[in-house]
């Protein structure tokens, strides 16, 4: 095995690679050679600032050494070729040129890059990988709050912030043969109870703190193979936004437990569901329970009336949410309205459809949109079909019964552009009396759903 040494030359980048080749890259078959020396690609590495940059032939690792006093989060290895080779890069990369290579180095993993000659008309390759360690002592700091996490479908608690590496850690490993890891630790001072984390390049998680949720006084420690640093201040776990949500793709059963995910749910606050539509004289309010930080559970009375109702789950009197569901029997299927919107959108199912529920004003001669529920698809890997028959809406008061024809649309990007989604394109007559309408929607055999949970306003 040969190994040559280079003198420290330049400054620091990093590699991103894209997936948009350069022309000259275009189509050339790349053939790998088992013997670097059967062709002379890669001639000299330098990188400025540091200690040591040594090179092995044979297995075409490159291993730099960082003295503590380097405090630059990126290292560059300043290149040069022998005649015809070059460095295969990408369009859009950060920090490789022509003839540098550059990455944030700090917990990151080694790097690999490639260099590519041409002999005759026979394109070949060899791949390099860079291995970077920093000496001196560990130093970290905490960038953020220590945020409070819920689990789903999971009683635990996970405590997550963000932080910088500052010194004494490159890359994970930092030699091929290193079996060092980057971990953590949170300890509660007052109470003498420590938890186990794991520790990445820009974060900490601690997965089973749910014991240290109420700490006033936590102390963080980050260790790489002997070395230790523990964080100078002490701190609290906060919690982030709560968050809150139901779906279903049919409807909600009367008399069955209901899930709402989301969190930190935390138990001894009060959780509300408040029920309302246009079509019932006073709002429903239901309780709901803390099962999980992740999960609350609440159920619908029988006597509810089956329908389109409007959904606002409150953390005391905090809105989190609003969206609006059918409620029905068991056994008896419902169908009706999920979101009326205006814009003209490519993917609705990207955005409106996952959003909160508002109530709608349309103009005479306006175009909308709806989607229906249940949900209409397509065939996997098939596009929309222009064609397909989708429900007429009927708008309706006292005064006059109006039936707009339907329009079919299609959002293809549903999971993961596998399945077309169908939504349906109305446009208001331009004759129509103005007033509030219930909006249904007809189905071709004659089936009415529910009406939409809120009145449509009409100019």
């Amino acid at each position: 095995m040969k190994i040559r040494l280079f003198l420290p030359l330049i400054c620091l980048a990093m590699v991103f690679q894209t997936c948009k080749k350069s022309e000259i890259q275009k189509e050339q078959p790349i053939i790998e050679i088992s013997n670097p020396e059967e062709r002379d690609f890669l001639k000299t590495v330098n990188v400025k600032g540091a200690l040591k940059v040594s090179w092995d032939t044979t297995t075409s690792v490159i291993q730099v050494l960082l003295p503590e006093s380097y405090t630059d989060n990126i290292v560059s290895l300043d290149l040069t070729f022998h005649d015809g080779a070059s460095l295969q890069y990408y369009e859009g990369d950060t920090y490789i040129t022509e003839n540098k290579v550059g990455f944030i180095f700090k917990g990151a993993r080694p790097v690999d890059f490639t260099i590519r000659k041409k002999t005759g008309e026979r394109w070949f390759a060899k791949d390099y990988k860079v291995y970077v360690e920093h000496q001196g002592k560990l130093t970290a700091e905490i960038t953020s709050p220590l945020e409070m996490q819920a689990i789903y479908g999971e009683s635990r608690s996970t405590i997550y912030t963000q932080i910088k590496l500052l010194s004494g850690v490159g890359t994970i490993p930092e030699r091929p043969e290193d079996l060092k890891t980057l971990s953590a630790g949170l300890a509660d001072l007052e109470k003498n109870i420590t938890v186990k984390g794991s520790a990445y390049a820009s974060h900490l998680d601690f997965p089973n703190a749910q014991s240290l949720i109420a700490s006033s006084k936590l102390s963080v420690s980050l260790m790489y193979g002997d070395k230790i640093f523990t964080f100078p201040n002490t701190y609290q776990p906060v919690r982030g936004d709560v968050r809150a949500g139901m779906h279903t793709f049919s409807f909600f059963a009367k008399k069955k437990a209901i899930e709402i995910s989301g969190g930190y749910f935390i138990n001894g606050i009060k959780y509300q569901v408040k029920m309302e539509n246009d079509f019932v004289k006073e709002p429903i309010w239901l309780n709901a329970e803390v099962q999980t930080p992740a999960n609350l559970t609440f159920v619908i009375p029988e006597g509810v009336t089956n329908g389109d109702y409007l959904f606002s789950i409150y953390e005391g009197e905090n809105l989190l949410s609003s969206t609006n569901f059918l409620v029905s029997d068991e056994n008896l299927p419902v169908k009706g309205i999920g979101k009326l919107w205006t814009e003209k959108l490519e993917y609705p199912s990207g955005s409106i459809l996952f959003k909160d529920s508002k109530r709608v004003s349309l103009n005479k001669g306006q175009v909308f949109y709806a989607d229906p529920k249940p949900w209409i698809y397509g065939d996997y890997y098939k596009p929309w079909d222009p064609n397909k028959k989708m429900p007429d809406l009927e708008l309706k008061n006292n005064k006059s019964v109006i039936v707009i024809s339907a329009k079919t649309n299609g959002d293809p990007s549903y999971a993961d552009a596998s399945i077309p989604l169908y939504y349906c394109e109305y446009k208001i007559p331009a004759d129509i009396v103005s007033g509030n309408y219930e909006a249904r929607m007809i189905y071709e055999n004659g089936e009415k759903s529910a009406p939409w949970w809120a009145l449509v306003n009409i100019n």
